[in-house]
């Protein structure tokens, strides 16, 4: 789950067109992942968690004003 939300999180960078989706879903496994690795403390994984929980607020806020600036030049236009 913490290389899922990382690589989800990382591909709603790149993806911003639909990084609002993908960025919630690197939320979504982030907290899956801290839960699991709370549950067993041995396993691995909590820097790719972090990891996955900030590219996936990152990845939805450039997502979110891409957006805003989309709907701005076609309410413009």
């Amino acid at each position: 789950m913490s290389i899922a939300s990382m690589v989800l999180g990382i591909i709603s960078i790149v993806m911003y067109p639909i990084g609002l989706i993908l960025g919630a879903l690197g939320i979504i496994f982030w907290k899956t992942a801290r839960d699991e690795l709370n549950i067993d403390r041995t396993a691995s994984g909590a820097g790719f968690a972090t990891a996955g929980l900030v590219c996936g607020i990152v990845g939805a806020s450039i997502s979110a004003i891409f957006w805003i600036v989309v709907l701005i030049a076609v309410a413009s236009h």
